[in-house]
């Protein structure tokens, strides 16, 4: 555990740690009693062997350098469940002077990448760039012209 983490529980009375140390048991219990695992005990326990990702559908940064994030499908086992493949999942990969790949951090996206990617494809220029005060008196000047207003 890190040294500040420990500190913190250290300032704390006995009978809230004894407390804190039940309560977290009691999840525990029901989280291993659930009939299958949560999305991010799955995201968590990802080794980031090729044989257990299912899919890659996005890199961000170069694979193989120093730090990358990859979205992937994943399988849960290598038995894969009837659910199977899981995800998509956001994985940071680092590696370290010796070659050495870990990832240091996972997530589940707030959104699906495959659709991000999809709405990318459609993005088109502004009709207008400059204030929303800009953007009035251009309304105003057109329809004066139209003779709206007057």
């Amino acid at each position: 555990m890190h040294h500040t983490r420990r500190r913190k529980f250290f300032r704390m009375p006995l009978k809230e740690l004894k407390k804190l140390r039940d309560d977290i048991q009691t999840a525990i219990d029901e989280l291993e009693a659930l009939p299958e695992k949560r999305k991010i005990d799955l995201a968590a326990e990802h080794s980031g062997k090729a044989e257990m990702i299912h899919e890659i559908i996005d890199i961000e940064g170069e694979s193989g350098k120093r730090k990358w994030t990859q979205w992937e499908t994943i399988y849960c086992s290598p038995e894969k469940c009837s659910e199977c493949p899981h995800g998509p999942f956001m994985f940071t990969y680092r590696a370290n002077k010796k070659g050495t790949v870990r990832i240091v951090d996972y997530g589940i996206p707030a959104f699906d990448i495959r659709a991000l990617k999809e709405m990318e494809k459609h993005i088109e220029p502004p009709i207008f760039e400059g204030t929303f005060e800009e953007f009035k008196q251009l309304i105003r000047k057109e329809r004066e012209d139209e003779g709206l207003e007057g």
